[in-house]
């Protein structure tokens, strides 16, 4: 079992952003993910989207992005939906996107009970991390399971 090593000079900054700051995070991310953004969406218009409807949690090293998470407040159900979160491969294993789940549940004190996100279940390295930070399979949705965490 390999232990996760907390890279301790990252800073984790809660913020909205305008459509090009998002679409420039979305090009950095783009190939982190299998397929990538760009082959399943128009970028463009989904940073738009994230710009209008979501916040953010930025971990900086040193200024430049090592991570982040986009996230959603859903008032009605009081939880907090995640449409994508993401650690740059040369940070991974260094506790970040722990800490980007823990930035959110901290948001428990303003009334939301959990975090919910959808993840492919073909990505099993997604599904491994979730698992370990205690998100169950709430709902099987044909390639992909919804997931949530009680906060």
């Amino acid at each position: 079992m390999g232990l996760t090593v907390v890279k301790k000079d990252i800073d984790y900054i809660r913020a909205t952003l305008d459509p090009e700051a998002v679409h420039t995070l979305l090009q950095k991310c783009d190939e982190g993910f299998v397929p990538s953004l760009s082959q399943t969406m128009n970028l463009k218009q989904y940073a738009q989207k994230l710009s209008d409807f979501a916040q953010f949690v930025i971990a900086l090293d040193n200024g430049s992005e090592a991570g982040f998470v986009a996230y959603y407040l859903n008032d009605e159900g009081h939880f907090i939906y995640v449409p994508l979160i993401w650690v740059s491969s040369e940070y991974q294993k260094n506790g970040i996107g722990q800490q980007l789940i823990a930035q959110l549940s901290e948001l428990s004190l303003m009334g939301y009970s959990s975090i919910r996100l959808e993840v492919l279940k073909s990505n099993t390295g997604a599904c491994h991390f979730y698992l370990k930070e205690n998100f169950k399979i709430a709902e099987e949705r044909d390639s992909k399971w919804l997931m949530s965490k009680n906060i």
